[in-house]
């Protein structure tokens, strides 16, 4: 660790900044800019926030170095003031400043973020709100289930909506010796019921103009991947008899054969969304796939999970 210290106090020396150690921070300074730099080898939430409360009143720039990146599932939770700096980072800046002595030419550097203050505008919440009202750019399955046709097939219906639920799609792969030949098929794995089922081609539309609202995964795109696993595993099984006979005896054998983990190659595609139409009778609600108008088993939240009564 004390190396890396090290490392980001000669950058900083480089580019004209004087840098010093506050606790385990570091503190750098030049003409106008300054910067609070938290460094991490692995990243650290709870550092991280001790970190930002620490210097919750500092008007400069607040630096997080972490070596091994920002995990996926956390890189939408940090504020987007905190600049990240990573391995790569570090060593495309180190490649700069050997070039640049080499060559004597001045090229951009990580620290020109401390120094700028020409950064595009950030797009308000109020716009981000519109965009996720349009589902902009979301993959949405057609729907083909219109009002009409569920209020003729549901005449006595209360209340209906639409949901968007957001399914995992993977790509499967089977290689196997026992199967004798490559298998391939989609899995589409329901983050919020965890159920796995196959897709074949879909249309597709990227807005939704009905009135709707979108459900949020109750799953990580890793838990659908072991979902997917277990589901290629299990409807790719089969029991076989063989039969053993001699000249006294003869024998029945079952075996059960599975492909085995590692000849499954598993590729995630995206993110789908699945209109489904919420309808609620008396006494009785069910969930209708917009898509290809089957009746769901389907939960009502990743909270509860006893099965709507139809």
């Amino acid at each position: 660790m004390q190396s890396l210290y090290s490392l980001i106090e000669k950058i900083l020396s480089y580019n004209g900044f004087d840098s010093h150690r506050a606790d385990e921070y570091i503190i750098a300074d030049r003409e106008d800019s300054n910067a609070a730099i938290c460094l991490q080898m692995t990243f650290d939430m709870a550092a991280l926030n001790q970190f930002l409360a620490k210097f919750s009143d500092f008007t400069g720039k607040k630096i997080l170095v972490v070596m091994g990146g920002l995990p996926e599932e956390v890189a939408y939770d940090i504020d987007p003031d905190v600049i990240i700096w990573d391995k790569n980072s570090l060593e495309d800046e180190i490649k700069r400043v050997k070039l640049e002595d080499s060559m004597n030419k001045k090229n951009c550097s990580i620290l020109d973020e401390i120094t700028a203050t020409d950064f595009p505008p950030l797009i308000s919440e109020e716009e981000i709100d519109e965009v996720e009202k349009v589902s902009l750019c979301d993959i949405i399955l057609k729907l083909n289930y219109t009002e009409n046709e569920v209020d003729e097939d549901y005449p006595a219906c209360i209340l209906k909506s639409i949901h968007l639920v957001p399914y995992f799609v993977f790509r499967c792969m089977i290689k196997s010796d026992d199967l004798q030949s490559a298998k391939s098929m989609n899995i589409a794995v329901n983050s919020v019921s965890m159920r796995a089922e196959a897709w074949g081609d879909v249309d597709v539309v990227y807005s939704l103009e009905i009135e709707h609202s979108k459900m949020q995964p109750a799953i990580t795109v890793s838990d659908a991947e072991q979902i997917t696993l277990q589901e290629i595993i299990e409807s790719n099984s089969s029991v076989r008899e063989y039969i053993f006979e001699n000249k006294s005896i003869t024998l029945k054998e079952r075996r059960k054969i599975a492909p085995k983990e590692d000849e499954i190659k598993i590729e995630y595609l995206n993110t789908y969304y699945v209109p489904v139409w919420h309808i609620k009778n008396e006494g009785s609600e069910i969930y209708v796939n917009g898509y290809n108008k089957k009746i769901i088993d389907f939960y009502k939240s990743p909270i509860d999970r006893s099965p709507v009564h139809t």
